[in-house]
């Protein structure tokens, strides 16, 4: 099939799915791709290494790009996804095919199959590891233990060489044969360690290797039954859309997705699983609208859970965790909004019944909470509770009516009365409240000098930083006909939110705009809010540009670096990966919710 994700990138996910069976929240056991080599990061307690290497005579292969070191003469991915691993390399007279599986919450298994070999053949297996204070070979399987865990490495092969070495250099001589240091075990504190198994192979006979963080008993794993279940994966699915970067936002989400565990008594989705391990509230919102072109009962769990988190006085955290340790804030209200889309793909009004009084229950508690000068605008606790964490909105603090959260309980509110219609349980006071905020919103958050709506200060005064949060009142439906035609026009400008990949989060005419983060990048999720309420109010034209521009982007950094990002540059110029987050750098990969965005973008318009 043409449309398996097939691009390698640095910090892909590669871990077991919740969609499947099993996995651990406590104990993580998920890998994340190397850059420049094949093999994976295992990120438990103490991170290890995993990558593989041929030689060939005095030729090493290790690296997948070009005019690298120890580069191969040829790969080939088939597969790339967060869930197999299906590619080919090597040299001229000496390739393998490479097969990896996550098989379940704690064990991984690569299979390595020799296609064409040589007398000078060498299969390498390298394994780095930190704060290595014992290792030992019993024959066939590894043992490693470090000050914090313990892993088990279990070969169907005997290893003809198995050394231990203390730095990089050590390795390639050891894959050079030029040097070995072998014994039964190695004790004894080390920063870093590097375990080098080495395999003689022969034409056709497979190579197996079981990476575990717990002991288990021997046995036979039918490798091609689980590969072909994986693939099917994609192709009921794929039908219809020859896309590759819509196999990999479906893999993304499918990676993202933990089994119940504590608190959640279903399944739960995290923003990408590492380093975000936990649920976060409107991720959760984003991802469950994707699941549901993936499997509707996954798009209600994912909100099911969230409302796992709810407090008996209607309060819904922005992070949950399995063990109930929860966050003290709140997000962005979408949940009334996910769960009425969601229906509107199922026709499951049983799930409207179940979530109706909770959703009321949180919308009543963000109105009684979150205004503090009874003026029935909201304002956010911490810049945090926004989701936007760093924007320059708040560099003076938040004590201002915000233009987002009032606009989202707006639309949220009217969800929620559409909700209570369809199960008989109509209450005209919400539609009357969220009336009374949409008339202050256009009222008195518009500023009609600037043409523009603005965060308000509780003196009065506007904030006047001019971020994406101000076309908010299209999707709430707030805003009047003459103020449409201002904020279309701001759309437009090229000096303000018309960049080459728009809409950045903040204008590029603003005195504040930078390429961090939520103070001038483009984020998916605001894209698609700008999208329905254009559509709302009739321009059409414009949403789809937006659109079409938005899906390009994302295929395009998809083809370069192999993942779906967090945030995107809008001048289309400088790789994600690159770009500022906070104090750091690159925007967090295999990101839910620009996923499931790019699966709304492209499935909601067939």
């Amino acid at each position: 099939m043409s449309n398996y994700p097939n691009v390698w990138g640095e910090g892909n996910l590669f871990a077991f799915s919740g969609f499947e069976g099993k996995t651990d929240w406590s104990y993580p056991f998920v890998g994340t791709l190397l850059e420049k080599r094949v093999g994976f990061i295992i990120r438990t307690e103490r991170e290890k290494r995993y990558w593989v290497s041929l030689r060939n005579g005095n030729k090493i292969g290790e690296t997948i790009k070009r005019k690298e070191k120890n580069c191969y003469d040829y790969f080939s991915p088939e597969i790339v996804a967060g869930d197999i691993i299906s590619l080919h390399c090597g040299f001229k007279n000496f390739n393998i095919q490479l097969i990896a599986l996550p098989f379940s919450k704690n064990e991984i298994i690569i299979r390595i199959t020799p296609e064409t070999v040589t007398r000078n053949s060498i299969i390498n297996l390298v394994v780095r590891i930190e704060a290595c204070k014992e290792l030992f070979f019993n024959g066939y399987d590894f043992v490693i233990k470090t000050d914090k865990d313990t892993t088990f490495l279990s070969l169907n092969q005997k290893a003809i060489i198995y050394s231990v070495v203390d730095s990089i250099e050590e390795v390639e001589r050891v894959m050079r044969g030029e040097a070995e240091k072998r014994a039964c075990s190695w004790d004894g504190d080390k920063e870093v360690r590097y375990l080098v198994i080495s395999n003689l192979p022969r034409k056709s006979k497979p190579l197996d290797i079981l990476i575990s963080s717990r002991r288990k008993k021997r046995k036979v794993i039918q490798l091609s039954n689980l590969k072909k279940k994986r693939e099917t994966f994609y192709t009921e699915r794929m039908t219809d859309y020859k896309k590759r970067t819509l196999a990999k936002a479906m893999s993304i989400l499918k990676a993202n997705v933990e089994s119940p565990q504590g608190v959640f008594k279903q399944r739960w989705t995290t923003p990408d699983r590492w380093p975000h391990r936990h649920l976060w509230l409107w991720d959760s919102c984003f991802h469950a609208l994707g699941c549901v072109f993936i499997d509707n009962k996954l798009a209600e769990d994912s909100i099911l859970s969230v409302l796992n988190t709810q407090r008996e006085n209607g309060f819904i955290p922005h992070i949950g965790r399995p063990d109930g340790n929860f966050s003290n804030i709140t997000q962005p209200p979408l949940l009334s909004w996910a769960v009425y889309k969601i229906y509107q793909h199922t026709g499951n009004k049983k799930f409207l019944t179940n979530c109706y009084p909770k959703l009321m229950a949180y919308l009543l508690w963000c109105l009684r909470n979150r205004d503090k000068n009874r003026n029935r605008l909201l304002e956010w606790k911490r810049s945090d509770e926004s989701g936007m964490d760093n924007s320059s909105r708040f560099n003076n603090g938040c004590t201002f009516d915000a233009i987002d959260f009032s606009s989202i309980l707006v639309n949220d509110l009217l969800c929620l009365y559409k909700i209570g219609k369809e199960i008989a349980s109509a209450d005209e006071n919400l539609r009357k409240k969220a009336n009374k905020v949409s008339r202050k919103i256009e009222q008195y958050l518009w500023n009609r000098k600037k043409g523009f709506f603005f965060d308000r200060y509780f003196n009065g005064g506007f904030s006047f930083f001019k971020t994406a949060c101000g076309f908010l009142p299209l999707f709430s439906g707030s805003a009047n006909n003459h103020q449409v035609e201002f904020l279309v026009r701001h759309m437009k400008n090229p000096n303000e939110f018309n960049t080459p990949f728009p809409v950045p989060s903040e204008a590029i005419d603003s005195p504040t705009f930078d390429n961090n983060m939520w103070r001038g990048p483009v984020w998916l999720n605001y894209n698609y809010f700008i999208i329905e309420g254009l559509k709302k109010y009739g321009v059409s034209d414009l949403a789809d540009k937006i659109r079409k521009k938005t899906l390009r982007e994302v295929e395009k950094w998809y083809r370069k670096e192999g993942t779906i990002f967090e945030f995107y540059d809008p001048f289309s110029k400088v790789s994600p990966r690159r770009m500022p987050r906070k104090d750091k750098y690159g925007a967090i990969r295999e990101f839910g919710w620009s996923a499931a965005i790019y699966i709304l973008l492209t499935l909601e318009q067939q």
